[in-house]
Parts: structure tokens; sequence; C-alpha cells
């Protein structure tokens, strides 16, 4: 699929620790959501790295051969690695199968460098989503319990933050989550 939007090519891969963004792609604007995001939370932080790149936007206008050979590339030199299952109803956040296989892929092999963002504040949720969500962050929990599970894209960027910072971050389940994970044992 054809993106002119987008530029053509991916940006130079950073020499700095970076979050690379994965996950759904499309009209969606996550990705820039959560690059101001980071700006903000690491501001607080480290003035030193706000003056490195903090992540890594894969979209392109054309997926060729060589952008996916450039894309796994960023992924391997990734310090953390940030995967956005958008909900499927959402027009502009067309989910796909390849996202989801690929948040699934990094997080049992990269699990303490990964983290899926299943989107619980989407105007977009439908009863038939939050079963989908729960399955999948029960299906991750499950085989990768390291994986850090996001129900937002704030929640995500504090993970991105601590990861770039070098900090601990400690996984909690926000009030009202509950329904989607009843066998998660951390409470907020």
């Amino acid at each position: 699929m054809s993106h002119p939007e987008f530029p053509a090519e991916l940006p130079p891969i950073p020499d700095n620790p970076y979050i690379f963004l994965g996950g759904t792609c499309g009209g969606s604007d996550w990705r820039d959501d959560f690059t101001r995001a980071m700006h903000y939370n690491i501001a607080e932080s480290d003035t030193k790295i706000m003056k490195s790149a903090l992540t890594l936007d894969p979209r392109v206008s054309d997926w060729t051969q060589g952008v996916v050979n450039a894309e796994g590339e960023a992924k391997d030199k990734a310090t953390g690695l940030v995967f956005y299952l958008g909900d499927p109803e959402d027009p502009s956040s067309r989910a796909s199968m390849y996202s989801g296989a690929e948040a699934m892929l990094y997080s049992l092999t990269r699990p303490l460098d990964t983290a899926v963002i299943l989107d619980i504040t989407s105007p977009w949720s439908t009863r038939h989503d939050d079963r989908q969500r729960m399955n999948l962050a029960k299906l991750i929990y499950d085989n990768s319990p390291e994986t850090t599970i996001a129900w937002s894209t704030n929640d995500a960027t504090r993970w991105a933050a601590c990861k770039l910072l070098g900090l601990p971050y400690v996984q909690k389940v926000p009030a009202g989550t509950e329904k989607y994970t009843p066998w998660f044992d951390v409470t907020a």
C-alpha cells in the first residue's frame, strides 16, 4: 500500500538510545502523540537526552525490500520497541495481522525491551475489541510476563522514558482495567 504523505526512506538510525515505534500505521497519529509525550517525560528528567532523537518512526510512502531490511536493522539496534495495536473499528487505525504477529514475536524474543499498547482509551472501543484485547494481553502475559502491556500511549511513554534513562519500570494495572486483566498479578 502506498502512503504518499510519508517519507520515501526510513530516517537514519540514531547513534544514541532510541525507541522503535512499530504497529498500527495508516492514518493513525499515535506515533506523533507518543513522540510529543516522550519529549515531555524526558525533558523533566534529562536535558542531555533531549538533544538526541528519542524515537524512530518507520512509516514510509512505499514498502520496499530495502525498507524492510533497514527496518529490521533499526529494530535490532533499538533500546526499546513499542508496538501499538490500534482499534480495528477506528477508520484511521486499522489493526493488521502483521502488527499483532510482530508484537508477539518481539514479546517472546526481547521481552524486557518490548511494550505492547492495547489502547483502551480509544473512542472506537467496542465490546468485541475488549474481548480481543483481553485475549491478546493474556496471550502475551502467559508466554512472556516480562513484556510490558500498556493500556494507553501515556503508559507506554512512561515505560519508554524509563528505558531510555536506564531507570526501573514497575508495571501497574490502571484502575478500571481489571476487566482486561483478571489474571494479572500486579495492581495499582
